[in-house]
């Protein structure tokens, strides 16, 4: 048995003439909580698309929880939490009347759980969620999800659109529900400090391709910032790019390359290296 809740392996999907994923190749552990980080046009949205079986690939190979999402969706479906960046709702119902709604189609349904995470969430029981804030409206969303406690959870910039203080707050008590849960989350997303704290397991993707997959600390540890002039050339340190900080330049070096300048330089944050991967785009 694959120790894989998401594998994708030489994906290729096109819209026309856009060359959207090319030999795309990802893997998230079960149980892991894993980003997927891309700047707008990556190829985020699409590769979960194709994940949760609402695009097919024109190549490759995907398997969800040891399914395949298009021939054997209803199956998945059971099994899997999905919230999209544009989810929509039933703007009509208040919370309660949508959780009656929802448990209905899904057997592992917690009416107990649902009423826990619309208290800890603060969300009014008696409003129509189609008067919600976005903010309290991806809350909901979130609710929909975690009440059913599927084996795998996509959750598609859940944050997109809110504002700095929602953000913070959504992400809050996003962790807090993360903590309580034993199963797989992927989630994408181009705000890099706030999942920072979230993930233990880091994707990064430019134009269509997946450029580094590995658990966080590891990810972090692989890349210095190396202020120049010190050592001369890309080939002594790993170099992938430059930057001018301050006045200053640096060497964003893969110390993996050379092992020798693993303590040299400044250790980075994951947005640092985000960026300096995707040149800052």
């Amino acid at each position: 048995m694959s120790g894989y809740a998401i594998e994708m392996n030489g994906v290729a999907k096109r819209y026309g003439k856009r060359c959207i994923l090319d030999g795309f190749d990802l893997a998230v552990p079960k149980g892991a909580v894993y980003a997927l980080l891309g700047n707008n046009g990556a190829g985020k949205s699409t590769s979960i698309r194709l994940m949760t079986g609402q695009l097919f690939a024109d190549s490759g190979k995907i398997s969800v929880l040891g399914l395949d999402p298009v021939k054997e969706a209803v199956a998945l479906r059971l099994r899997l939490g999905y919230v999209a960046e544009t989810e929509r709702l039933f703007d009509f119902l208040t919370p309660p009347e949508l959780f009656a709604f929802l448990k209905h189609f899904f057997p592992d349904w917690s009416d107990r759980r649902a009423t826990e995470l619309l208290h800890r969430f603060r969300l009014p029981a008696d409003k129509k969620i189609g008067s919600f804030s976005r903010g309290m409206y991806a809350k909901t969303a979130l609710i929909t999800v975690m009440a059913r406690r599927p084996e795998l959870v996509i959750l598609d910039d859940p944050a997109l659109g809110l504002d700095t203080v929602s953000r913070s707050d959504f992400m809050t008590q996003l962790i807090e529900s993360i903590q309580e849960y034993e199963h797989t989350i992927l989630l994408s997303s181009h705000l890099i400090s706030e999942v920072e704290g979230v993930c233990d397991h880091v994707g990064i993707l430019r134009n269509g391709k997946l450029l580094y997959s590995q658990d966080t600390d590891s990810l972090k540890s692989r890349f210095r910032r190396i202020r120049l002039p010190g050592v001369k050339t890309a080939e002594a340190t790993g170099e992938i790019c430059r930057k001018k900080i301050a006045g200053e330049t640096y060497a964003v070096a893969d110390v993996s390359v050379n092992r020798s300048l693993g303590n040299e330089g400044e250790a980075m944050t994951l947005e640092e290296i985000f960026l300096a991967l995707t040149d800052g785009e």
